[in-house]
C-alpha cells in the first residue's frame, strides 16, 4: 500500500535557515577582517638595487709603479697577506745603484780632505797664536833693552856732564872729559838702534801675523768649500737612493692581495701602471648604487637586507643592516649608499670583500588602502610594495 512522503518532501524543498546563518558569519567576518588589514594592516615599500657589493670599510689601496723599468723580482700573489712596507715588485735599478757608489765614493773623498784641512787648519791657528805670544815676548825684550840702553846713555850724558863742569875748574883733564863724551854718545847711538830694533820687531811680529792669519783664512775658505761639495754629493746621493726606492713597489697598507696581474722577472713595466690591489683588514660593509630617483626616500638608519648572487637566499640566508650614509649629489645618476652590517648578521657564507648581489631598503610602511591609492594615481610606480624578487 502507498505510503503518503509529503512532509519528507516538503523538508527537503525548504532552505536550512542554519547553514545560511553560518555563511553570512563566516562571509561577514572575513570581509571585517580583510577591511582591518586594508585599513590598519601595514605593508613595507622597498628602493631595489643589483648593483651592491660587500665591502671593507677601509678602501682597497692600489699598487702602482711610479718609474719605468724591468722587473726583476715580483712577490705579488693573490691571497698573499702582506705587511705595511713589504715590497712587492722590485725593478732593475742597477744605473741608480752604480750612481749612487759613485757620488758616496766622491764624497768621502771630500769628507777626507775636509778632514786633513781641518787638521791643519788647527796647527796654523797654534802656530799663529804661538807665533803672536812669541812676537810679543820679543817685543817687549827689545822694549826693555832699548829702555836699558837709553838709561845708561842717559847716565854717561849726565857724567860727561859732569866732568865738563870739573874740567873747567882744572879738577880733571880734557882727555878724560872727551872720553866721557864719547862714551855717551856711543850710548845714546846704542839705545836708538835698540829702539829702532824694538820697532821693527814689532813690525816683523805684525807680519808674520798677517801672514799666518792668511793661511788660516785661506783654510776656513777651502773646508767651507769642501763642505758646499760634500753638501752636493749628499743631496746627489738621497736623490740616487731615492731614485733606488722608487724601484721598490711596496705595500702601502698591510691586507691580502685582492688583485694581481702575472708579472714575472723580465716584463717590463711603464709609470703609473696598477700591478695590484690590496684590501686591508677590517669590517665588513655593503655598497649599492641607487637611480637618482630614490634621492630623498633612502635615509640612514633604514633597515637593508642583501642578498648574495652567488648563493641562494632560500639556502644561505640574507644579510641584514642598516643603511648609514647616503650620498646626497648623484654621480652618473646614480647615488652611493652604504650599509652597515647588524652585529651577528644571519648568514652561512663567510662574508669577504667583493662579493656582489642585490639590496632592498625598507623605505617606509603604509597601510594596503593607501597602497591601493597609490596604485591607482600612480600606476607605473617604481617601488614594489611587500618583499621583491618573490620573496615572502
Amino acid at each position: 500500500m502507498p505510503m503518503n512522503f509529503d512532509r519528507t518532501l516538503r523538508s527537503l524543498e525548504a532552505p536550512d535557515a542554519r547553514g545560511l546563518t553560518v555563511t553570512l558569519v563566516v562571509a561577514l567576518a572575513l570581509l571585517a577582517g580583510w577591511t582591518a588589514w586594508l585599513f590598519a594592516g601595514s605593508v613595507p615599500l622597498y628602493e631595489s638595487t643589483d648593483a651592491a657589493r660587500v665591502e671593507v670599510q677601509a678602501a682597497a689601496y692600489p699598487v702602482s709603479s711610479t718609474v719605468e723599468g724591468r722587473v726583476v723580482r715580483s712577490a705579488l700573489a693573490l691571497g698573499t697577506v702582506v705587511a705595511r712596507g713589504d715590497v712587492l715588485v722590485e725593478i732593475d735599478a742597477e744605473p741608480q745603484r752604480l750612481s749612487l757608489a759613485e757620488s758616496r765614493a766622491r764624497l768621502r773623498g771630500v769628507e777626507q780632505r775636509i778632514a786633513a784641512l781641518r787638521v791643519e787648519r788647527r796647527n796654523a791657528a797654534e802656530a799663529l797664536r804661538e807665533q803672536a805670544r812669541a812676537a810679543d815676548i820679543g817685543a817687549a825684550q827689545a822694549r826693555s833693552t832699548a829702555e836699558e840702553a837709553q838709561l845708561r846713555a842717559a847716565a854717561a850724558e849726565r857724567e860727561a856732564a859732569t866732568l865738563r863742569q870739573l874740567m873747567a875748574h882744572g879738577s880733571v883733564s880734557r882727555a878724560e872729559w872727551e872720553r866721557a863724551e864719547t862714551e855717551a854718545r856711543a850710548r845714546r847711538a846704542s839705545a836708538q838702534a835698540l829702539a829702532l830694533a824694538a820697532s821693527r820687531a814689532v813690525a816683523e811680529g805684525r807680519v808674520q801675523g798677517d801672514d799666518r792669519g792668511t793661511r788660516v783664512a785661506e783654510l776656513d775658505r777651502q773646508i767651507a768649500e769642501g763642505l758646499g761639495q760634500a753638501a752636493v754629493e749628499r743631496a746627489v746621493a738621497r736623490s740616487l737612493e731615492h731614485a733606488g726606492e722608487l724601484r721598490r713597489v711596496r705595500a702601502p697598507v698591510a691586507g691580502r692581495v685582492a688583485d694581481a696581474g702575472p708579472l714575472n722577472p723580465g716584463m717590463v713595466v711603464r709609470a703609473g701602471d696598477t700591478l695590484a690591489s690590496i684590501v686591508p683588514e677590517g669590517r665588513l660593509r655593503v655598497t649599492a648604487e641607487f637611480p637618482a630617483t630614490a634621492l630623498g626616500r633612502l635615509r640612514p638608519n633604514q633597515r637593508a637586507r642583501m642578498r648574495l648572487d652567488a648563493f641562494p637566499w632560500t639556502e644561505y640566508g640574507r644579510i641584514r643592516g642598516r643603511v648609514a650614509r647616503v650620498a646626497r649629489e648623484p654621480r652618473g645618476n646614480l647615488i652611493r649608499v652604504e650599509i652597515l652590517l647588524a652585529p651577528g648578521a644571519e648568514t652561512s657564507v663567510p662574508l669577504v670583500h667583493a662579493l656582489p648581489g642585490s639590496v632592498d631598503v625598507e623605505v617606509e610602511r603604509v597601510t594596503p588602502a593607501t597602497l591601493l591609492l597609490r596604485t591607482a594615481g600612480a600606476p607605473r610606480r617604481r617601488s614594489p610594495p611587500g618583499p621583491a624578487r618573490g620573496e615572502p
